[in-house]
């Protein structure tokens, strides 16, 4: 039956703290004395497993994943043996499962104060405070020796004016003084007398277009003119239909081989047109060849092509509206 987890977590501490009661009474002999150890809380890292234990000074401090533990020990008749080589370590076994929850242990004995702190280091010196109000005023010193002699004073104010001299000799003439403002514009004389006729000037440069003029009023109808040449004649009205994705070709006969317009109708379901084009034979036409029939197709269901088939020459046929070429439609189909 294999052994949960905790249970042997506990035997290995218990044994631990055993093992170094024992040496820590063969260190001490029989006098009593209180030893201080670090005892590992968690395993984690790979050369602390938990609750590995070290003995420490008193004024040592353990780390943080450590947990500190102090005992007594007086007279005793047992002794540790010497300590034996360690063993290698083990494979690392399976996960046990899960045991259940312990019950809620007793609280622990309060710990012992700690040693005072040493004094922390002088701080900064503060900020220079606030200047103080004035203080009073002090007594009246005695008078100080006499000082030496200023400097000059500022000139004292002009004097008044003296006598008028009498004249003096005439001067040299100034320099010429500026270009005056001229004057006011003169009446208008009398005009001279004709000239000769002077040169023809250059042609000048065409004016713009002048504006659009309105429309004229509407002219009389001329005469008919002549019968035109082409055209089509013998308009006929061929019809094929197909089903199954196979090509509906509707050709022209030889009295009317070309074929001037088409179109086709499906019905059924599946009988969406896919193809709806002029032929040249047996072909869809390509660019250049003349028409000769109408080729519709469908994917499903059974269709119908038409083409409007009409002779070279003579006058152009009048052109059918839809409502007339789908009534021959679907005539030809009946």
């Amino acid at each position: 039956m294999p052994v949960p987890r905790n249970t042997t977590l506990r035997l290995t501490l218990a044994l631990l703290v055993a093992a170094v009661l024992l040496l820590a009474v063969q260190v001490s002999g029989a006098g009593a004395n209180t030893f201080y150890a670090c005892v590992q809380k968690k395993g984690n890292t790979e050369h602390r497993a938990k609750a590995s234990i070290r003995l420490v000074r008193k004024d040592a401090k353990c780390l943080p994943s450590e947990r500190r533990l102090r005992w007594g020990t007086g007279p005793s008749a047992f002794y540790a043996g010497d300590a034996g080589a360690a063993g290698a370590t083990g494979q690392q076994g399976e996960t046990g499962a899960q045991g259940p929850t312990g019950p809620q242990g007793a609280p622990g004995a309060p710990g012992v104060a700690g040693d005072p702190g040493a004094p922390g280091a002088a701080g900064e010196s503060g900020a220079p405070g606030a200047e103080g109000p004035a203080g009073p005023a002090g007594p009246i010193g005695s008078e100080g020796p006499r000082g030496e002699a200023g400097p000059e004073g500022l000139p004292g104010l002009p004097g008044t004016p003296g006598l008028d001299g009498a004249p003096g000799t005439e001067g040299l003439p100034g320099p010429e003084g500026p270009q005056g403002e001229p004057g006011p514009e003169g009446a208008q004389g009398d005009p001279g007398p004709e000239g000769p006729q002077g040169m023809p000037g250059e042609q000048g440069l065409p004016g713009e277009p002048g504006p659009q003029g309105e429309t004229g009023p509407q002219g009389e109808t001329g005469p008919e003119g002549p019968p035109g040449s082409g055209g089509f004649s013998g308009v006929v009205v061929v019809t094929a239909s197909s089903e199954g994705g196979e090509p509906a070709d509707a050709s022209c006969p030889k009295e009317a081989p070309l074929a001037i317009s088409g179109g086709g109708s499906g019905d059924g379901k599946g009988a969406a047109l896919e193809i709806t084009a002029p032929i040249h034979g047996h072909d869809l036409v390509h660019e250049g060849e003349q028409p000769t029939g109408w080729r519709v197709k469908a994917a499903a269901g059974t269709y119908v092509a038409y083409a409007i088939c009409a002779k070279a020459g003579g006058k152009p046929p009048v052109e059918e509206t839809e409502e007339e070429k789908k009534q021959k439609l679907e005539e030809s189909v009946k």
